[in-house]
């Protein structure tokens, strides 16, 4: 559904899914929590509840010092084995608000 939304954004020409690719948004949901995706709630609250999880990971700090690829063996947002990250926390924050902002709207 994340990535549907980052079809309809790059296709209205936003700026924020600009380098956004798919392989992010992947990433970026492996590194939420499961009870997230569980909850009873309806899909529409889901989605709003798992963008704001994102959103305060992505402020607080906890997803540059925490989040890793899908693979467990590098980070998303840190320099890994001297290579530099493909992504920034700010990038992915500009993202997720603005698909955020989408939804709800």
């Amino acid at each position: 559904m994340l990535k549907h939304v980052r079809y309809q954004m790059l296709d209205e020409g936003h700026p924020a899914a600009d380098g956004v690719s798919s392989f992010l948004l992947e990433c970026m949901l492996y590194n939420v929590d499961d009870s997230i995706f569980r909850s009873s709630l309806s899909w529409s609250d889901r989605m709003q509840n798992l963008l704001l999880h994102l959103y305060q990971d992505l402020q607080s700090g906890t997803a540059e010092q925490h989040w890793t690829e899908v693979s467990g063996w590098k980070w998303l947002f840190q320099p890994t084995y001297g290579i530099e990250a493909n992504w920034t926390p700010e990038q992915a924050r500009t993202f997720v608000l603005a698909a955020y902002n989408r939804i709800v709207n």
